[in-house]
């Protein structure tokens, strides 16, 4: 505790903490090659917290955390010159994608940010997609579709009559259980419900309208929930070219400065090895005390030259 109060002290605001294992791999990744065009996969119905499969239905889910841990790692990463977001993704939560985009928006701040549309970018897959530098989308994308639903299942009768299975709630407040499966909405809850989804519609159309460069009137004609392939989606203003994921690498080449060929291409994110695919959340195939040990021994530990910065180098010296 004095070593750190002593930091603190010496550094104050200008001292960030960092394990030295992910110090060590973002010093060996910014060795690796010079300038770099990271391509980011975004890949999956869009959920908060973290990406995964899942183990009965093998769907893809786009975790809100992993990617904008990846979004902001990319914007630190001083060797990263431009990022091409590939996205294939049918959308998900409003919030999640709410909480991607402003990782995405930070990012462009930072360096060039083009988004690459795969066979589906449309609605949350598109709403991550708007405040990007450019949209390239390939002829047959399936995207737009700039709206938001939302509902639920009332089966309180079906579980009572059918199974025999009764349920005693207790809530307080209002609204407590204006998400309960078991009774439908009441008019009060489905205009609070109504003017919730206004909101977020109305915050959709907001992110398109700015960052394409169009009014709210011409986004709200071709929005309420309207899909588009790219080649439609190029006629009204949602995309900006068509072409594949080299089209798109291109152009944030062509955005960073870099010349044709210039700059190597970063995959990310990695590819798990075989014990992190094992220990996944998405794989309970092990206990979580088994999961968290096999995931501490697959851990890699590469070699790399500690390198201190001349403020910690001279907070070294012995005490």
């Amino acid at each position: 505790d004095e070593f750190e109060a002593r930091l603190d002290a010496e550094l104050g605001d200008d001292l960030r903490r960092q394990s030295l294992l992910d110090y060590g791999r973002r010093i060996a990744r910014r060795r690796a090659g010079g300038d770099r065009i990271a391509v980011l996969f975004a890949q999956g119905t869009i959920v908060r917290g973290r990406s995964g499969v899942d183990s009965w239905t093998g769907e893809t889910y786009l975790g809100s955390d992993d990617l904008a841990d990846e979004l902001e790692d990319l914007a630190d990463d001083d060797g990263v010159k431009a990022v091409v977001l590939r996205v294939d993704s049918p959308g998900g939560s409003a919030l999640a994608s709410d909480l991607i985009l402003r990782r995405v928006e930070l990012l462009a701040r930072e360096k060039p940010v083009v988004v690459s549309m795969s066979d589906v970018a449309a609605s949350g897959g598109y709403y991550i997609a708007a405040r990007a530098n450019e949209i390239v989308a390939e002829a047959g994308t399936l995207t737009g579709s700039i709206g938001v639903v939302a509902g639920k299942f009332g089966t309180e009768r079906f579980q009572r009559e059918l199974l025999g299975a009764t349920h005693d709630p207790l809530q307080r407040g209002a609204f407590a259980g204006l998400y309960s499966g078991l009774r439908p909405f009441d008019e009060t809850e489905r205009a609070l419900m109504q003017s919730r989804l206004d909101a977020t519609y109305e915050r959709f159309l907001a992110h398109v309208a700015e960052g394409r460069e169009m009014s709210r009137e011409t986004v709200a004609a071709v929005a309420e929930g309207r899909v588009w392939t790219g080649s439609d989606a190029l006629a009204v203003g949602l995309v900006d070219r068509l072409g594949g994921l080299d089209e798109a690498v291109a152009a944030a080449r062509e955005a960073a400065g870099l010349e044709a060929g210039e700059g190597t291409i970063e995959l990310l994110p990695e590819t798990p090895g075989f014990f992190q695919w094992l220990t996944a959340p998405s794989r309970p195939r092990l206990s979580a005390n088994w999961r968290a040990l096999l995931a501490r021994l697959a851990t890699p530990r590469a070699p790399f030259e500690l390198e201190l910065p001349a403020d910690l180098a001279r907070l070294a010296r012995p005490f």
